[in-house]
């Protein structure tokens, strides 16, 4: 098949990274089961049917095991462009991003995200720890930088929509980096912090190395 398998998380979106997590948990028994937990990451992170993941090379099934090992970016960007707007963290005025800048609406509306315990309310977390910014003139000195952008409900509904797309090289770093805002976060978002992926390393070696095997023996 033509499909490119990433080489890394990057790119990836953060919707297809939140299905990915979905089967992180899963410890299959059987060749077949390792087999169908690889066509299913596969779905999530190429975007493509199961009957299509079934068609994958021998190699693209092994790129899919071995971007689990790959590490998941970390730095995190004061500034970046999404669907055409850019935002910044809040509290990254001045180049250092600083969690404790959040005013009481947006930390109490976080924290009501958090409380509903599911990860498909990721990406309106990340959308409320993140402001929409454009560079002009200011009231206050200095008198030319970046200002925030005031947007209408329907402009905020279809940017919440947007960031299901917004790629794990500026998602992951926002995930840990805001993991810090309460106790209830943490336990919502830590599936998805570089520990938990660093945990999975010695697993999935262990699962590329029987799937080598796996394969030559099919080969022979």
């Amino acid at each position: 098949m033509s499909i490119k398998v990433p080489n890394k998380w990057d790119n990836i979106e953060l919707r297809k990274f939140v299905h990915y997590c979905d089967y992180i948990g899963e410890e299959p028994e059987t060749i077949e089961e390792r087999f169908e937990l690889i066509y299913k990451k596969a779905c999530a992170l190429l975007d493509v049917s199961l009957a299509d993941a079934k068609k994958l090379t021998v190699k693209q099934q092994a790129d899919i095991v071995k971007l689990a090992k790959k590490p998941m970016p970390m730095y995190l960007k004061v500034r970046f462009k999404h669907k055409g707007i850019r935002y910044r963290p809040i509290g990254s005025k001045h180049s250092i991003v600083d969690a404790r800048e959040l005013d009481g609406d947006r930390y109490s509306a976080i924290k009501a995200l958090a409380k509903k315990g599911t990860s498909e309310n990721l990406h309106q977390i990340l959308y409320l720890v993140c402001e929409p910014i454009k560079y002009g003139f200011k009231k206050s000195f200095p008198f030319i930088g970046w200002n925030r952008v005031d947007m209408d409900a329907s402009q905020v509904e279809q940017g919440i929509k947007d960031f299901k797309d917004l790629p794990m090289k500026v998602a992951n770093p926002l995930i840990v980096f805001f993991l810090t805002l309460s106790k209830r976060l943490s336990v919502l978002l830590k599936d998805y912090s570089i520990q938990t992926l660093n945990g999975m390393t010695k697993e999935m070696q262990e699962l590329q190395a029987d799937l080598e095997k796996d394969m030559d023996g099919l080969q022979s």
